[in-house]
């Protein structure tokens, strides 16, 4: 294990360095290619290096280790195979043309594939329309014949398939990471990397650094693990692709429908004093999710969670929704950004007490606001399809109209909108965290950078 962790940690060490030039065939003497995760999630690492031997390319297995599904101890080197020099040279041309955006057509998503996984989608509605009820065979949790046409019908929904393609591709969460590197000796000695440095949640290995720029070619970690001996992982990844879009047209387009009919049918009285502008745009769970106002544009939503038969979060739904078009109308310069930027959608949640605390410091002023008449809201952009969790942004909506920027990206800083003027960026892997006091206009009233973030709990 130690020597797994040695070995991990000089794969990292040489992803820190991007090419600086365009790769040729025959300048390269060898090319390494390492696949690593870290001990907590597995400890696996495999090593192959390519050489060019006579008029062929030879790869050799160099270390090969594995804790599942069984344990691999191999540190020998022993030949795998001849690679096809097209091959090579391929991979060539996937580095030296990176694609830096997404290309949709790379990947021939099948409206058939999407459609044969609709019994499986069944068991998640099933399974999701119970938990909202207190005894689990409440409810027949079927999704209908008319739920059921509605989703074969998205998958033949060109813009909805690339926006769940693209949301899929983009996932949340990047923690437990692994590594993938693609080291390139040359003749000269002096060497290059491509590297991916993402979770298991990110599919393909996607994206990959080259030239300190983002690669999103599906093809070139195909051929990456192709070369590793590797030949279903395009299956493997297509297979998964597949059934992450299947879930996303199923829980956007219809699980919210369903668990919304399901809720009125259920608990009548409270759907009936609920504010009839108002309705889902998401659930992201059984019970919670957002809503989408009539009276207000649809990057403006609300965030809201229901407790079983709980009159009171009715009321209070139609209380916020009142205050947001209220507040809306006489606007700022915070809705004139949502205005400019329709992509990006502002989900306005509730606060607590420890947040008006931890905004006194810089502002005082703040304890003369009721904490349930600040609002706060989080940006996140493109929700709804690709999106970029490195673009986010989140502040507090005061009474009268006053806005509290608590945490802004990196990336919206760099793009240099006028709302972010005068903020520096934190730098790579860096976080920082503000309390800064805007007038309606956005002229700043106080504050600033803060070392601790305000508790929004």
């Amino acid at each position: 294990m130690k020597k797994i962790a040695i070995c991990i940690f000089l794969c990292l060490m040489t992803g820190l360095h991007a090419f600086a030039q365009q790769v040729k065939l025959t300048d390269i003497s060898k090319i390494e290619l390492i696949s690593s995760s870290p001990f907590w999630v597995g400890a696996s690492l495999h090593v192959v290096e390519v050489l060019p031997e006579g008029k062929v390319w030879n790869s050799y297995q160099r270390a090969r280790y594995f804790n599942y599904p069984k344990p691999i101890r191999d540190s020998v080197r022993r030949f795998l195979k001849v690679v096809p020099e097209k091959d090579i040279k391929q991979l060539l041309v996937y580095i030296n043309h990176p694609d830096t955006a997404i290309k949709l057509k790379q990947f021939k998503i099948q409206a058939k594939a999407l459609v044969g996984l609709i019994d499986t989608l069944k068991e998640f509605a099933r399974s999701s329309l119970k938990t909202r009820h207190d005894k689990s065979d409440s409810l027949t949790a079927n999704l209908t014949a008319r739920q059921k046409a509605y989703y074969i019908k998205m998958t033949t929904s060109k813009q909805a398939v690339n926006d769940a393609t693209l949301k899929a591709l983009r996932p949340l969460f990047n923690d437990d990471r692994s590594y993938y590197n693609m080291i390139f000796t040359y003749k000269d000695k002096h060497k290059d990397t491509v590297s991916a440095y993402v979770n298991d949640s990110h599919l393909y290995h996607l994206p990959w650094q080259i030239k300190n720029k983002n690669n999103y070619n599906p093809h070139l970690s195909e051929l990456f693990e192709t070369i590793l001996g590797e030949e279903d992982f395009a299956k493997h990844e297509m297979d998964r692709l597949v059934f992450n879009i299947a879930f996303e047209l199923n829980g956007r387009w219809v699980l919210t429908e369903a668990l919304w009919e399901d809720y009125k049918t259920h608990y009548p009285f409270n759907y009936k004093n609920l504010s009839k502008t108002l309705e889902p745009a998401y659930f992201y769970s059984s019970r919670s999710g957002y809503f989408k106002s009539s009276l207000l544009p649809f990057n403006l939503q609300l965030r809201f969670s229901f407790t079983l038969g709980d009159t009171l979060k009715t009321k209070l739904y139609n209380a916020v929704e009142e205050q947001m078009v209220n507040s809306y109308k006489k606007g700022n310069f915070f809705f004139d950004y949502l205005k400019h930027h329709s992509t990006s959608i502002a989900f306005v949640n509730s606060i607590s007490q420890k947040t008006v605390e931890g905004v006194k410091a810089i502002y005082p002023s703040i304890t003369k606001y009721n904490y349930h008449d600040i609002k706060f809201i989080s940006v996140l952009f493109d929700y709804y399809r690709a999106w970029d969790s490195k673009k986010n942004s989140g502040w507090l909506l005061l009474p009268d109209g006053k806005m509290i920027l608590l945490f802004c990206s990196d990336v919206l800083i760099q793009e240099g909108d006028k709302i972010f003027a005068g903020l520096k960026p934190a730098g790579w892997n860096k976080h920082r965290n503000y309390c800064i006091v805007y007038d309606n206009k956005g002229n700043k009233i106080t504050g600033g950078e803060i070392p601790v973030k305000i508790d929004l709990n």
